[in-house]
């Protein structure tokens, strides 16, 4: 009997949970880079009023609109056995880009990529799909950036260059639309509805094939909001072993007038050895917070 691997090492294949009746096409393009001050939490955990208060802070601004693209990721490989062919041992992502914004009256975009160049490091970036899914924070990112005048006049000049990182894992994209809102001005002057006064864990460790685990704890403070505190699971990350994850099951907090009681349990029945990272929001009313927690699945 034909074997690929030794017994110990064989793991379930992937479940597509996706669309299945046909292709759906993904925008193409990238718009606009991201750029957070460095001391922020990745945007998509930050609660409403963080985010609105950040962007009013100038904390989170977007750059000017790009001509962008991210080809497939050149691999690095590896030789690790003599009669075995080379491993694939990582990944570097490259985006190239365009800007061809300009100032004629202070020629400011010189400044504007100047300043990126000299301080990628201190900065905490993103990109933004022409679909408005933003990928990031970018790991230790090199930037490159200069100015380029094409041959005709006819022709463009502008500003041209490469981002680039090294990573094995594809980044997992996230919309935050309230990005969008607080970027032009239109936030509100933080929640009405309800606030959190005691977090749930974030961190839990689990058995492969043992028994399930919970984060708890959950306490709100109701203002305005009568309604039911719903907490739902909106993204599973896989960042290393997998691939299936544990199943997730939220208790809501009741409404009208419950305070306590919610909490996420993971059952890792059917689950892999690994480390998984679930994004989850708690909402009523019109407040909505998005916090994480990471679930290591050990053997």
């Amino acid at each position: 009997m034909f074997q690929a691997c030794p017994a110990e090492c064989a793991v379930p294949p992937p479940e597509w949970v996706g669309q299945s009746c046909g292709a759906i096409v993904q925008k193409g393009g990238i718009k606009h880079f991201l750029i957070a001050k460095c001391t922020l939490p990745n945007i998509r955990l930050l609660t409403d009023a963080e985010l609105c208060a950040a962007v009013a802070a100038g904390d989170i601004k977007l750059s000017p609109e790009l001509l962008a693209e991210k080809p497939e990721a050149e691999t690095t490989s590896s030789d690790t056995a003599s009669c075995s062919p080379a491993e694939i041992t990582g990944y570097t992502h490259t985006i190239n880009w365009q800007s061809f914004r300009h100032d004629p009256t202070n020629q400011s975009e010189f400044a504007y990529w100047n300043y990126m160049k000299r301080n990628i490091k201190f900065l905490s970036l993103y990109y933004v799909g022409c679909d408005d899914l933003i990928y990031g924070i970018i790991p230790s990112p090199t930037f490159s950036s200069s100015h380029m005048i094409e041959l005709k006049s006819t022709d463009k000049a502008g500003f041209m260059g490469t981002l680039s990182w090294n990573q094995f894992e594809d980044i997992v994209p996230f919309r935050r639309d309230l990005l969008w809102t607080a970027l032009s001005g239109g936030c509100v002057d933080g929640p009405s509805g309800f606030t959190i006064s005691v977090e749930m864990q974030s961190t839990l460790t689990l058995t492969a094939g043992g028994a399930p685990g919970t984060i708890s704890g959950l306490e709100i403070v109701r203002q305005t909001c009568n309604q039911t505190i719903v907490i739902s699971i909106d993204q599973i990350n896989v960042l290393s072993g997998g691939p299936n994850a544990p199943v997730a099951t939220p208790t809501n907090i009741a409404g009208p007038s419950g305070t306590t009681g919610g909490q996420i349990s993971f059952d890792p029945a059917n689950a892999n050895v690994g480390v998984y990272e679930y994004i989850y929001t708690i909402s009523a009313c019109d407040d909505s917070y998005t916090r994480s927690v990471l679930v290591s699945v050990n053997a």
